[in-house]
């Protein structure tokens, strides 16, 4: 059985640039949020450990609505054995988000706990609701109250690490599904991205499209002035054309990867061709999206990337490079393996 469409998220980090594990239960799950980039609620979240580098190698959300038990639990183990292939995953953590009485998911719990002692050291699975935790399968009012423990707000060196490394907590996921709305058609790239299209089919030099790519990758990556409509224009055409769309996916990967604050980049790049994916006419923002999803998705912005994907598939359910992203994207696939069909990236 195939991960469900929309069913699940995973947030794969490469082991060599994990982040350090929190120290007990209540710090791990003040940084879950910061883990996956937004506050999950319905959700069961999946955080894989690596004891022997004390690192946090995944976090991974499941959506619990309309889905029985035994459908959760499936997906769950599907996931963690596909990122088994990949990272080393010595134990896992397992957390509901819901509003329900978490007495009401003992039974699911018991089961995915079960399953996970086969492959790894599962820990007590967990609840929270309410900024409260606690124990799901433990019955000793004692040691576990069924009112559960106030969720601390960590200000540990671990949280601050996650922060540091653009984790920023968001207070819906709808925040992001708005991001990439577009918003009002720019009349001026419309004209700009008509005049640069013409001006390509007179030309007759074969360095033009050369001279076209050159411009467009140091105006991207220039932070000196926004992005007019012209450098815009030139940015939509390059994603139109596959040889010139794929390169500037590789080089912009290796610019990232050498980069000394490789996140600020993506947030730099992101924030450029926002007006461009939101003033942009038609269809011509969906290979826009799809490559920025491809540069957030190999930084951990698993997301966000999927955000972007979505709108681009909206504006073209048939285009094949969104088509592709999201089929890795659901597939658990690691982002760096798929970052190798773009040729060399350092």
């Amino acid at each position: 059985m195939k991960p469900l469409v929309g069913f699940l998220d995973h947030s794969y980090m490469k082991t060599n640039k994990s982040t350090t594990a929190p120290k007990g239960p209540g710090s791990l799950l003040a940084a879950i949020p910061h883990l996956l980039g937004f506050v999950p609620i319905n959700s069961l979240v999946l955080v894989a450990l690596d004891l022997q580098k004390n690192q946090v190698v995944l976090a991974m959300r499941l959506d619990l609505s309309d889905f029985s038990d035994e459908q959760i639990v499936e997906q769950a183990m599907m996931g963690l054995g596909d990122a088994q292939a990949s990272v080393q995953i010595d134990s896992v953590l397992s957390v509901i988000y819901s509003e329900r009485d978490f007495i009401t998911f003992r039974s699911m719990a018991a089961d995915l706990i079960k399953a996970q002692a086969e492959v790894c050291d599962p820990q007590d699975p967990m609840w929270v609701s309410n900024e409260r935790y606690g124990s799901i399968l433990c019955e000793n009012d004692s040691c576990c109250p069924s009112e559960g423990y106030e969720l601390p707000v960590d200000t540990s060196l671990e949280k601050l690490k996650l922060i540091s490394a653009g984790k920023s907590v968001l207070q819906s996921r709808q925040v992001i599904e708005d991001y990439f709305a577009p918003t009002k058609e720019n009349a001026k790239l419309t004209k700009a991205l008509k005049k640069l299209r013409a001006a390509q089919q007179r030309s007759r030099k074969e360095n033009w499209n050369e001279n076209l790519y050159n411009r467009a990758l140091v105006n991207l990556l220039d932070d000196s002035s926004d992005l007019n409509e012209l450098a815009q224009s030139e940015i939509i055409l390059i994603t139109e054309i596959i040889d010139l769309r794929d390169k500037l996916i590789s080089e912009v990967l290796g610019e990232i990867q050498i980069a000394q604050e490789p996140l600020s980049l993506l947030h730099l790049i992101k924030t450029r061709l926002l007006p461009l994916i939101q003033g942009a006419a038609d269809d011509q923002a969906k290979g826009v999206l799809a490559v920025l999803a491809i540069w957030m998705w190999q930084l951990g912005e698993a997301v966000w990337a999927e955000s972007a994907i979505n709108h681009s598939l909206a504006l073209d359910p048939g285009y094949r490079l969104s088509l592709l992203t999201m089929s890795a994207l659901k597939s658990g696939l690691p982002p760096w393996k798929f970052a190798d069909c773009f040729g060399p990236t350092g």
